[in-house]
């Protein structure tokens, strides 16, 4: 059976420019008829095409399909699949670790805007951050930026936090700062191959009081913004067991100013 290359496209669900593409990797190669000097394709190009289409559904690029059609070895084609199927893994463990950032953050959107002050508890697992920069001001040391780079490609594995020490929060008096960090729990570091470093600050499993805070979009974080927080750690007599941490939720135009959300992470220990 021979077919035209509009009948050809047409019967294997492809566009004219796709087939051509195909030539161009020279996975088919039609003939052409000297009687009318038609171009024309073969049953053998729609096994070819048909076997590249289903290499392609597993993720193949069209470039490794057009090897795997071609002269290629069972081992060599065992050895593609291995790696193909190790690469899906880790696709989809990536997309499950997103997953359940966006039902994290699902949790802690359902605290705006009519809960703000309440407070529930929360456990989180061994976390790991790695602290880059002073207040909101980037960091210019360059002896971080390839380690900073790892932890952002893995964004939202990772995500971005505003850690404060108990030691500022407890004392009004103190000047209020903050170092950003990027952080994620233990075992994503581990599930992801994430190289940690002398730089890195590994937090034990805790108990969180876990709140949101609301505050004008170009007011800087300080301790008023905490103030019925720590209100709340006194009537309940709890006292902070280590480093707080923010992290940014939403914002939102109240009477015509712009404020911003934070969803706050206060570790407790009962007195």
């Amino acid at each position: 059976m021979q077919y035209t290359i509009s009948s050809f496209a047409k019967m294997q669900g492809l566009t004219v420019d796709t087939v051509r593409q195909y030539e161009k990797k020279k996975i088919i190669n039609p003939y052409k008829d000297k009687a009318n000097n038609y171009r024309y394709y073969s049953n053998y190009d729609v096994r070819k095409v048909s076997t590249c289409k289903f290499y392609s559904s597993l993720g193949f690029s069209l470039s490794q399909a057009s090897k795997m059609v071609g002269d290629i070895s069972s081992h060599e084609l065992s050895s593609l699949f291995d790696k193909q199927a190790c690469d899906i893994e880790q696709k989809l463990k990536f997309e499950s670790a997103k997953l359940n950032m966006l039902n994290k953050y699902k949790e802690y959107f359902s605290f705006i805007p009519d809960k703000i002050n309440n407070y529930v508890l929360i456990k989180l697992p061994e976390l790991i951050r790695l602290p880059h920069s002073e207040n909101d001001q980037l960091s210019l040391d360059k002896s971080i930026t390839d380690e900073l780079k790892r932890w952002v490609d893995l964004l939202p594995v990772t995500y971005y936090t505003r850690c404060v020490s108990d030691k500022i929060l407890l004392n009004d008096s103190e000047s209020f700062k903050f170092e950003m960090s990027l952080t994620t729990e233990r075992q994503s570091a581990d599930d992801f191959g994430l190289k940690l470093s002398k730089r890195t600050i590994a937090i034990n499993p805790s108990d969180y009081i876990f709140t949101v805070i609301i505050k004008p979009d170009i007011e800087p974080i300080g301790h008023v913004h905490f103030k019925d927080a720590m209100e709340y750690f006194r009537k309940n007599k709890l006292s902070l067991s280590g480093d707080s941490f923010l992290i940014y939720l939403a914002s939102d135009i109240i009477n015509s100013e712009k404020y911003n959300y934070h969803g706050v992470f206060l570790p407790f220990t009962n007195k």
